[in-house]
C-alpha cells in the first residue's frame, strides 16, 4: 500500500509541473524517496496554496483522497485547496 501511495503522490506532483516550479515539486517529492509520504503531500499542498496554483477538479479530489488516507483532509493546507 505504501508503494502505491508513493506513486500516486509522485504522479500528482508531476502533474503540477508547469503551474508550479519544477524545483518546488522536486523538493516535495524528495520526501517520497525517504518514505515520508505525508510530508511530501503536505509540502505539495502548501506550495499549491502559497503560490495560488489552480488545481483541476480531479487534482483537488486526489489531494483530498490522499490526505484522507493520512486522516489529514480536514486540516491546513488541505482544507484551503481549491479547484479553478
Amino acid at each position: 500500500m505504501s508503494q502505491q501511495i508513493s506513486e500516486e503522490i509522485s504522479n500528482l506532483g508531476k502533474r503540477l509541473v508547469g503551474r508550479l516550479e519544477e524545483d518546488y515539486v522536486s523538493a516535495a517529492l524528495d520526501y517520497v524517496a525517504h518514505g515520508e509520504n505525508l510530508m511530501a503531500l503536505d509540502t505539495l499542498a502548501g506550495y499549491v496554496e502559497e503560490f495560488a496554483v489552480l488545481l483541476e477538479k480531479e487534482e483537488l479530489a486526489e489531494f483530498l483522497r490522499l490526505a484522507a488516507f493520512f486522516n489529514a483532509a480536514q486540516v491546513p493546507p488541505f482544507i484551503n485547496l481549491q479547484a479553478g
